[in-house]
């Protein structure tokens, strides 16, 4: 079984190389496609190639979660069925279990895993407790504060031939029976001021064009700080895997049955 991770990142230079080294512990190897990075992120990602890491190319276009199916199609030949794909490495996520474990415990009936992720924020406690660099491995120590609930999204699927994802779909086509168990993983989409402000002044200038993140409403890095008491810290102990996902992510009985007799019979992939 080997992992093939997929990843789409833009001015992420201050995790980048956190990101990237996390991930080479579990995946055999790492496609990566700038979106047109202005502040040293393809640079970095160029010097830590090696067999794992594949700089792939940038392209500056407007940015799109389909964006991803480029790297699955030009890659997709080295893949044997069983082996797995990280649809969506993002910069900004750590798995907290480590997916080749995971993944080896997946019985062959499932065709996809889905990630709870632990979602980090900043509050004014934290930044006034440490001195925040931008420099995420000094500072990750002091992101404490994190959402009550999971936020659970598809991340692994199982290579199959006849697996297919058209260019301009966010996932691949007919991905199969979700495996209820969740990965947990840990988001940090907020990691200091300057980040923040340079996250929000990207989606702003894309959502101004048309193309992206037009739920995007702040303008300014303090406008994201959350009030402590409505989150949990990591002082509190909490259990990752006893808190309750936020969105629904299982099939439906009557889409389970459905979806089981059509692979089954591979009249789907």
């Amino acid at each position: 079984m080997k992992i093939y991770a997929l990843s789409v990142v833009k001015n992420e230079a201050d995790v980048i190389e956190a990101n990237l080294k996390a991930a080479s512990k579990w995946a055999d190897k790492i496609f990566v496609l700038d979106n047109g990075s202005t502040d040293g992120t393809w640079e970095k990602i160029q010097a830590l190639a090696d067999d794992i890491i594949t700089p792939w190319k940038q392209d500056p276009q407007p940015f799109r979660d389909s964006m991803r199916s480029q790297l699955f199609n030009e890659f997709r030949h080295i893949a044997q069925p069983g082996d797995w794909w990280c649809m969506r490495l993002d910069a900004d996520e750590f798995y907290y279990d480590d997916p080749r474990t995971f993944l080896k415990q997946v019985p062959g009936a499932y065709h996809y895993v889905c990630a709870g992720f632990v979602q980090f924020q900043l509050t004014r406690e934290d930044l006034n407790s440490h001195h925040f660099t931008g420099r995420f491995e000094e500072d990750r120590p002091y992101i404490c504060h994190f959402v009550k609930q999971l936020w659970v999204e598809s991340r692994f699927v199982k290579h199959r031939e006849r697996l297919q994802w058209p260019q301009d779909s966010t996932f691949p086509k007919y991905m199969g029976i979700v495996f209820p168990k969740l990965l947990i993983a840990k988001h940090y989409q907020y990691r200091s001021p300057a980040q923040v402000q340079l996250r929000l002044d990207v989606r702003q200038e894309a959502k101004a064009t048309g193309h992206h993140s037009p739920h995007v409403t702040e303008n300014h890095w303090e406008q994201i700080l959350r009030d402590p008491a409505t989150l949990y810290s990591l002082t509190d102990n909490v259990d990752f895997y006893k808190m309750t996902p936020e969105n629904i992510y299982l099939h439906q009985p009557l889409k389970f049955w459905i979806k089981r007799i059509l692979h089954g019979l591979r009249i789907l992939p």
